[in-house]
């Protein structure tokens, strides 16, 4: 078995409360999931930050700040020498804000690391965003 298809038929699957505290939790698994895998230190730091990046944004952007909070879901997994990452959550969907607490440059750190990105609705209520990022042996 080659090192980057350890780990690579189970997905990594997390959910959790959309709090601050659980970004770093967060980024280790998917890191920890990826050196499993075989990922290369470069590849793993770019999964860490969209991670970081994505999670920040649902812990911002997804629930009412007086609301307890949601939870924020976590895939992780690699496929034919990709890694495809899924951030959702089940808060108030796309829209904009003029209110803002964010600085807007989550999206753009994330499309600026992943090979692509997209953004879309996450069923009945909520957002998903999916990673891609290229560049893991097969």
């Amino acid at each position: 078995m080659s090192p980057a298809s350890r780990g690579a038929s189970h997905p990594l699957r997390r959910t959790v409360p959309a709090v601050p505290a659980c970004v770093a939790g967060l980024r280790a698994d998917a890191a920890g999931y990826l050196a499993a895998a075989g990922a290369p230190p470069e590849l793993t730091e770019a999964v860490r930050l969209a991670v970081s990046e994505a999670v920040s944004n649902v812990i911002l952007h997804a629930y009412p700040p007086d609301d307890d909070p949601g939870p924020v879901h976590l895939v992780v997994e690699v496929s034919r020498g990709t890694v495809h990452v899924t951030v959702a959550d089940e808060g108030r969907g796309i829209a904009p804000r003029f209110d803002s607490p964010g600085a807007g440059l989550g999206l753009p750190i994330i499309a600026n690391v992943a090979t692509r990105l997209e953004l879309g609705p996450a069923g009945e209520a909520g957002t998903e965003l999916r990673m891609s990022f290229d560049g893991l042996a097969a």
